[in-house]
């Protein structure tokens, strides 16, 4: 049997950050991380979560932290790197292959920095773009919705 992780998305709540803590704290499911979803009003039309709100959820008592699997919607992900990387509950950082940047360079240095890696593709995209960089990422998330 596969092993299913549940990683709720803060986007519906992206105008109320102070609320996230007690939201998370609130939900009638176990859960084993977050989504947290970056745009950059180029790649998808709107900003979505900001970078630096990631530090509320770093915020939570020690044995609290969930693990943060940040999905980046942007045409340049290495320039959000020095916004995310630090936050030690950043466990993961999928970018998409549709992006504008050296996919193996971008992979190696999210290894480089301790993350898992995962690569994202818009519906629209043929998967076999994915087969170059297949044995070298964790996850892949296929995005379904523009």
């Amino acid at each position: 049997m596969k092993n299913v992780q549940i990683y709720p998305s803060l986007l519906a709540l992206k105008d109320h950050p102070e609320t996230w803590n007690q939201r998370i704290d609130e939900l009638s499911v176990p859960i084993d991380g977050i989504h947290y979803d970056i745009g950059d009003s180029e790649f998808v039309p709107s900003k979505m979560l900001n970078p630096a709100d990631i530090s509320i959820l770093s915020e939570r008592s020690e044995d609290s932290v969930f693990p943060v699997d940040v999905h980046l919607m942007v045409r340049r992900p290495s320039e959000y790197f020095p916004q995310i990387l630090d936050f030690a509950c950043v466990d993961a950082v999928a970018f998409h292959v549709e992006c504008g940047e050296d996919i193996h360079e971008t992979i190696q240095t999210l290894r480089n920095a301790g993350k898992r890696v995962g690569l994202a593709i818009l519906h629209t995209t043929p998967a076999d773009h994915l087969d170059p960089y297949l044995l070298e990422i964790d996850y892949v998330i296929v995005m379904t919705v523009t």
